[in-house]
């Protein structure tokens, strides 16, 4: 997402080099960007997005729209109706077959998320090259999906229980007892509650990250 203030901060570049010094000395990866975006960065020309990417409820609408189209009729009343829109991408034409909406549709996709963001996505890259960080999957780009790229994994109960470590007092006290009960209670609370909405509502969060 493009944002003015973060241009003027150069907040992109220094994102993409937190993120390199993060890897580089074993951190965790942000694993927050979508495929193709990695591909991009990673100099790799393949681009396989869907309308799902796209994150504007409307215009993910009106994609759908244009790649639902059964006719030529249908999809020419569907360009025109948007036009103002796919005008603004490079994606406004004439067409002559109902096929053609695949092509409306994946030039509208690059345009949407790598090439109105050509700038940011720049300094971001160049952020990235801290510390050499790209040379390596730009050898081998395999190797940057799994640090960049968004993973979806289900929220468990063991995910939970990691985020928190106990204080214990001195091992054979009175008080050792009791805490050592109340994480057994704890963790069996987490595994009753493991696949229920209770996870989801006391976390606001139904994945890792």
């Amino acid at each position: 997402m493009y944002l003015f203030t973060a241009v003027r901060e150069d907040q992109y570049y220094m994102a993409g080099k937190m993120i390199a010094v993060s890897v580089v000395h074993g951190g965790p990866g942000p694993h927050f960007r979508s495929e193709d975006l990695v591909h991009y960065l990673a100099g790799q020309a393949s681009f396989k997005a869907t309308v799902a990417s796209v994150t504007d409820e409307d215009i993910g609408k009106v994609l759908q729209e244009i790649e639902n189209a059964t006719s030529v009729d249908v999809l020419r009343e569907c360009v025109m109706k948007h036009s103002t829109l796919l005008q603004r991408a490079g994606c406004l034409r004439h067409v002559s077959t109902v096929e053609e909406k695949k092509d409306i549709v994946s030039d509208y996709l690059r345009w949407y998320i790598i090439d109105r963001n050509s700038s940011v996505l720049h300094r971001f890259k160049d952020g990235l090259s801290a510390l050499h960080f790209l040379e390596a999957p730009q050898q081998q780009p395999t190797l940057l999906s799994p640090v960049l790229c968004h993973i979806e994994k289900k929220l468990t109960a063991l995910d939970l229980e990691r985020l928190f470590k106990p204080d214990f007092s001195s091992s054979g006290s009175n008080r050792r007892l009791l805490e050592s009960q109340t994480v057994e209670f704890w963790a069996d609370y987490l595994l009753d509650c493991e696949g229920l909405s209770i996870l989801i509502f006391r976390t606001t969060c139904d994945k890792t990250l």
